[in-house]
């Protein structure tokens, strides 16, 4: 996300506030589900490629609204995830 973008998704968090858009946030992430279902059905990328844009503008803005704190804890989760993951894979599972 370049800078104009944030500037953007700051904007619009300030605007309709935190909670607001964590409920935007669900609406987004299901209509990324539903693309994800078309994708399969049809093998079309067209509407998760657009579900993708929307679900990473609510991702940013929920990230802006975060504390450094919570921004860490929130890396060291994703660290976690991620190597557990690597492990399963590298293990056979």
């Amino acid at each position: 996300m370049n800078d104009k973008q944030k500037r953007y998704c700051c904007e619009i968090l300030q605007h309709y506030g935190l909670q607001n858009q964590l409920w935007q946030t669900i609406e987004e992430t299901s209509e990324l589900n539903q693309a994800i279902v078309k994708h399969h059905r049809y093998g079309t990328m067209d509407g998760i490629l657009e579900e993708l844009a929307d679900v990473e503008i609510m991702l940013a803005q929920i990230r802006m609204a975060l504390n450094e704190e919570q921004l860490a804890r929130v890396d060291l989760i994703t660290q976690s995830k991620l190597e557990r993951q690597i492990a399963r894979i590298r293990s056979g599972e």
